[in-house]
């Protein structure tokens, strides 16, 4: 009920997880719950892992990458490291997209499920994917489970044409995967030189797997 509701949220208000903002008379969430999600320990590992190789590679090759998740039928943006370049993709960390309008969530789906039938039913989770015919959907799941076999691969983004990602996966505690993507303009027109970055991410992917001790 509302009253239950208000109680609830004050409850919050008073542990410090959420902040009461009297200017605009509503309420936000605070840096304690990001400090709660990083504690945990699947996360803390994952992040103490990736937090060296990322910054090394964001180094090598001066565009932002960003780690990612799946959650449900979106991809989670977990962490992102920003490039250096004075122009380059920038990526919200705590976005969630639907799972099918991104490059690292096929990936990850196709490492993740072992059937058509799996890859359906976490697919069904994703409002895009549900809004398609059956021969797109179809497609969609063709698509993916092609991918089984790549761990690293370079995709056009389906949101921004211009951009191009390379994506790599890493595999985590309990079975799950995360993806390092990079995303890049493609100021000359060819998408090919994008190739060239699949080395530098694989190689940055196998540092994170190898720093968390799970073989791949």
């Amino acid at each position: 009920t509302p009253s239950e509701v208000y109680r609830i949220v004050n409850c919050l208000v008073n542990r410090d997880y959420v902040i009461r903002d009297h200017r605009i008379n509503g309420y936000s969430l605070s840096l304690r719950l990001f400090e709660l999600s990083t504690t945990v320990p699947p996360v803390r590992r994952l992040f103490d892992a990736a937090m060296a190789p990322v910054a090394d590679l964001v180094n090598q090759i001066r565009f932002s990458c960003h780690l990612s998740v799946l959650e449900g039928g979106h991809l989670c943006i977990i962490h992102e490291e920003e490039g250096l370049d004075a122009v380059h993709v920038h990526v919200r960390v705590g976005s969630r997209i639907p799972v099918t309008e991104t490059s690292s969530g096929p990936l990850l789906l196709a490492h993740t499920v072992s059937d058509d039938a799996q890859l359906q039913t976490l697919l069904l989770q994703d409002e895009v994917y549900s809004r398609r015919s059956e021969a797109e959907r179809e497609a969609v799941r063709r698509d993916i489970m092609r991918l089984q076999s790549c761990r690293c691969t370079v995709l056009q983004s389906k949101q921004h044409p211009g951009v191009y990602d390379v994506v790599a996966v890493v595999k985590y505690s309990g079975g799950r995967y995360v993806a390092l993507g990079v995303p890049c303009f493609v100021g000359n027109g060819n998408p090919e030189s994008v190739h060239q970055l699949k080395p530098h991410v694989l190689a940055a992917a196998d540092r994170i797997q190898t720093a968390l001790g799970i073989p791949w």
